[in-house]
Order: C-alpha cells, then sequence, then structure tokens
C-alpha cells in the first residue's frame, strides 16, 4: 500500500514542473507588457544583419521606446551570455513570447491524474493476490 501512494505522489508531483506553454507574437502595442513573460525572444533587422535576442522573466522592460534588457544574443558571430542592451523599438522586427496555458496544463495533469488513480484501482488493492482462503497453499502428505 505504502509503495503504491509513494509511486502516486511522485507522479503527481511531475507535473508541478511540466506545463503546456505556447508562443505568441506580441504586435507593437502590447510591447510594454513583455517583461510578464516566462521568455522573451527579440528578433532585429539593422541594415539586414539578423540579431536574435532572449530573456527571461523580468530581464528586460520596454521604456518609451526603448526595449533594455539584460540576456542572450545569438547572431553569426555566436552566442553572448548576459549581454545588457538597449535596443529601438523602431529596430525590432519581431517580438515572440512563451506564456503558460493555463487551461491545457491543468486538463493534463487531471486526465494523468485520473489514469494513474484508475490504474492503481483496476489492480486491486496491493498485497491481495486471486483466490480464497488468503493462505499458504496446503501440502497433502
Amino acid at each position: 500500500m505504502l509503495r503504491s501512494v509513494v509511486s502516486l505522489l511522485l507522479a503527481i508531483s511531475m507535473f508541478f514542473f511540466a506545463g503546456c506553454y505556447e508562443m505568441v507574437s506580441l504586435s507593437r502595442i502590447q510591447y510594454k507588457k513583455v517583461n510578464q513573460y516566462e521568455q522573451v525572444n527579440v528578433l532585429t533587422d539593422t541594415s539586414g544583419t539578423l540579431t536574435k535576442y532572449r530573456f527571461s522573466k523580468g530581464m528586460c522592460v520596454v521604456q518609451k521606446d526603448t526595449l533594455i534588457g539584460t540576456g542572450t544574443r545569438l547572431s553569426d558571430v555566436g552566442e553572448e551570455h548576459n549581454v545588457t542592451v538597449q535596443i529601438p523599438v523602431s529596430d525590432i522586427s519581431l517580438i515572440e513570447v512563451s506564456k503558460l496555458n493555463l487551461a491545457e496544463t491543468m486538463m493534463f495533469a487531471g486526465a494523468a491524474v485520473l489514469v494513474s488513480v484508475g490504474a492503481i484501482f483496476l489492480a486491486g488493492a496491493p498485497g491481495v493476490s486471486g483466490g480464497q482462503g488468503g493462505g499458504p497453499p496446503q501440502n497433502p502428505q
């Protein structure tokens, strides 16, 4: 019984770290709210050179007409970490953000819990084996 309960608790605890995320593009009007998202990807195109920036939650903000933040810069040269940048909004081609889809996550976690509980009940109580008598088999002599 204890083993079944521990297994169920471990399976359920896994869902605290799982989530259904979706990537969406922001319009210029929505740029001001950029600091509330889990991950922010910014694509700039200056003079034909594409550069991508990746920021974690709370690591960038739009002040006036400039995005200010510290994150990772990905370019033709390579990847640079902990880069502090100030990007004019006019240079930004695209802002993609990652956000948690709470409805899908809750449905996914609920279905997994129901399947786990159903499997335990279908398997029967732990330690119970079929047959009547419940004792060891008799050896006639």
